[in-house]
């Protein structure tokens, strides 16, 4: 049993993996969404995992932005629930004396308080694994793995040595241009410090002599999540990395995908978490996958206007697109 649970995190992420492995259900928590997320949202399954006398066995908080790592706060500063968290992922740069800033265009806060409260919580605790989790990285269950492709050490240090007040997105609307217009772009990367510094990670689950493995990006630079497939991986290069599903990064923003990583992976499922905030998700990130990947499937964990009108009525034919919150059990892939 593997199940996903996409939660509606507003702009932000919230996912929960669940899977069988030895002595009971072990669960995942990828990041928490804004503050208002764990009351609206998380508590409610937090709840559920203690009383069915489960675990948090790993919570991966994949880097500082507010959309991430608000609702972690709130879990961890409520004494309630928080003793069932067993250990932490973290990247902390709060050493480092680093000011408050803000990235305009994307309407977060990320400031030092932030982290070190958070920080200042795991120590508290005793669940934080307090070293740098990086390329190369493995945690290994009974039945799955975990294998970190995101950050590298450049982006870490980046992260503590550099802060840049603003930096440039367009919130041009792209959803009314054809795919084959978007197709013709020239990719840029991502430059916001954050983002480099997020953790991305593959999991791996292994059962009944079935195996699934799964793309989890956070906010990562796909230059990055490339080079840590290439070294974390082994396949012929004449071959590519086959995914049972990528999340995609950065809420399918199009300055996270490249055509680079496309080349090197095959999937035919891709996982959008947002609600279509900032101009997010772009269509010109599903027209560069549909450049290498034909058919594909998307799951949102939202359904509204923005996310409806992104493509045309004659695009929506190439397209298998699924809305996790019409599901009967809202915002769950179950992967067989």
């Amino acid at each position: 049993m593997l199940k996903i649970k996409i939660l509606p995190a507003n702009c932000g992420d919230c996912i929960l993996i669940s899977f069988d492995d030895k002595n009971g259900i072990k669960n995942i928590l990828v990041d928490g969404g804004a503050g208002k997320v764990y009351e609206n949202v998380l508590k409610n399954e937090v709840i559920k995992i203690k009383n069915k006398k489960q675990k948090i066995d790993l919570l991966i908080v994949t880097h500082i932005d507010n959309d991430h790592i608000g609702g972690i706060i709130k879990f961890i500063e409520d004494d309630e629930y928080n003793d069932c968290i067993e250990t932490v992922w973290f990247n902390s740069w709060t050493n480092y004396n680093h000011k408050a800033y803000k990235l305009s265009n994307e309407g977060n806060t990320v400031s030092a308080s932030h982290a070190r409260t958070l920080e200042n919580k795991l120590k508290e605790l005793n669940i934080w694994c307090n070293k740098e989790i990086k390329q190369g990285i493995e945690y290994k269950f009974e039945k799955a793995k975990i294998t970190v492709v995101s950050p590298d050490n450049k982006n870490l240090e980046n992260l503590v040595k550099y802060i840049k007040d603003e930096f440039e997105v367009s919130e041009t609307d792209d959803r009314s241009k054809s795919i084959e217009f978007l197709q013709q772009r020239i990719f840029k990367e991502d430059i916001a410090i954050p983002n480099g510094s997020s953790i991305a990670f593959i999991f791996e689950y292994e059962t009944n002599n079935q195996k699934r493995k799964i793309l989890f990006t956070g906010d990562s630079f796909p230059s990055v999540v490339l080079a840590g497939l290439k070294e974390t991986q082994s396949f012929d290069k004449n071959e590519k990395i086959k995914f049972d599903y990528v999340k995609l990064s950065h809420h399918a923003s199009k300055y996270n995908t490249s055509d680079e990583l496309l080349k090197y992976i095959k999937c035919k499922n891709y996982i959008i978490t947002t609600q279509g905030c900032n101009g997010k998700p772009n269509k010109e990130t599903f027209a560069r996958i549909l450049k290498y990947h034909k058919p594909i499937n998307l799951f949102f964990n939202y359904k509204n206007e923005k996310i409806v009108k992104l493509f045309s009525p004659d695009e929506i034919k190439n397209l298998n697109i699924n809305y996790l919150s019409e599901n009967k059990e809202q915002y769950i892939i179950e992967v067989c």
